[in-house]
């Protein structure tokens, strides 16, 4: 069988150089070394102009030439999965549609050699491009993989006393217990900053401890040492949820957030900006609104949000990714089909459905556009490639 890196290696070619706030299970709300943090100054005094990854570089037309256009709308969705083994209705989305990653949701997914079969199972799945097995692992109340061969990670406010290296080191560790598992993305760390007089009232994030701190000064060495020690133990990361939960109220899972006070300032966005440099995979776009920056429109539905500031300001070149837009009330109002075409036209690359149920209509609605709208098709072609480059990254050989 043809190995994983040669086949994506191919795709990738010619040019390409490159919950939680989306874990919404079953009413439980949720869930290339890099530099070491210690060496940076905490408060990281970083430009958002030129703020772009080295280890996420910009996509060519051709990353995604090798596949069929189904196989490309296939690598633009992840679809979540909470069971410690492969069903056939998952196993048919994963074949029938291409669907080119697979989110581990639940907390009782079972042992890590559970999880290693199931893995083993995905790459022996005959497939244009490998699958990526991805998992919100942030520790604490958002940790879905907890069972035997899996150490227990304290939350994000605990981890956030321990010394920058200290952390990276610890990640390393806990990073290699999800490689060895087959799950190479871990969709972390959180880069919301809760400020100190909102930790009480902030649903999503505060409330649950979830966040490294409550300036940016105290979180920023946190998250650049998990970005850091996750990218050492080849694991993906995605920081979340652009460009800020920390002054909502509502968790997106359950309602409708709104932020009236973000507006995108280069201080309001360092934290993200910081983790990029370290070498962030990628980033998750939050589905709040934010009245300063584009009223009325969620986040994942803004072109203002995605193409103007994470892309155009930051510069960031890697994969961005929905928060979930299949099972979180904040997006009910819209169509499946509408939800995955407003995020990938607004700038993003990467749907994710907690709800296998919506995969066909998304992928359907996407597909019916692209075959008619050649400007949209090539689009999607960048998309997958910046996917694909993703996972030549970290999946092995």
């Amino acid at each position: 069988m043809t190995s994983r890196r040669v086949v994506l290696g191919g795709l990738a070619a010619g040019g390409l150089t490159v919950l939680a706030g989306c874990a919404t299970d079953s009413g439980e709300p949720p869930g290339s070394v890099t530099p070491n943090p210690s060496d940076r100054s905490p408060g990281g005094d970083s430009s958002t102009s030129a703020a772009s990854s080295p280890s996420s570089p910009a996509s060519s037309p051709s990353g995604a030439a090798g596949l069929s256009l189904e196989a490309q709308v296939g690598q633009l969705i992840m679809v979540g999965h909470d069971r410690p083994q492969l069903d056939n209705a998952t196993r048919d989305l994963l074949t029938t549609h291409q669907v080119g990653s697979l989110l581990l949701l639940g907390n009782a997914l079972g042992p890590s050699s559970g999880i290693r079969a199931m893995t083993m199972e995905l790459e022996a799945l005959d497939l244009a491009a490998p699958i990526i097995v991805a998992v919100d692992q942030e520790g604490g109340q958002v940790q879905r993989l907890n069972g035997e061969g899996f150490s227990r990670i304290p939350d994000a406010v605990a981890q956030s006393a321990m010394a920058p290296a200290e952390l990276e080191r610890a990640w390393v560790e806990w990073g290699a217990e999800l490689a060895g598992a087959g799950v190479h993305y871990n969709l972390a760390p959180v880069a919301d900053v809760v400020p100190a007089d909102n930790v009480s009232r902030n649903a999503p994030i505060g409330q649950l401890r979830r966040h490294y701190g409550t300036t940016n000064a105290a979180a920023i060495p946190s998250l650049r040492a998990v970005v850091g020690g996750l990218s050492a133990a080849g694991v993906a990361t995605s920081l979340k949820h652009f460009p800020g939960l920390g002054r909502v109220s509502v968790n997106t899972d359950f309602g409708v957030a709104v932020d009236t006070v973000t507006s995108a300032t280069d201080e309001e966005l360092s934290p993200f900006v910081e983790a990029i440099e370290a070498g962030a995979s990628s980033v998750m776009v939050s589905s709040a609104i934010y009245e300063q920056i584009d009223p009325g429109q969620q986040g994942v539905f803004s072109s203002k949000v995605i193409t103007d500031i994470l892309r155009g300001r930051l510069g960031f070149e890697g994969v961005v990714i929905a928060d979930d837009l299949g099972a979180a009330v904040a997006v009910k109002d819209v169509t499946p089909g509408e939800r995955a075409l407003r995020f990938l036209r607004a700038g993003g690359d990467l749907v994710i459905t907690a709800d296998p149920g919506l995969v066909e209509e998304m992928v359907s609605a996407v597909l019916d556009v692209a075959r008619s709208d050649e400007a949209f098709a090539d689009e999607l072609a960048l998309k997958a490639g910046r996917v694909l480059a993703l996972k030549d990254s970290v999946l092995p050989a």
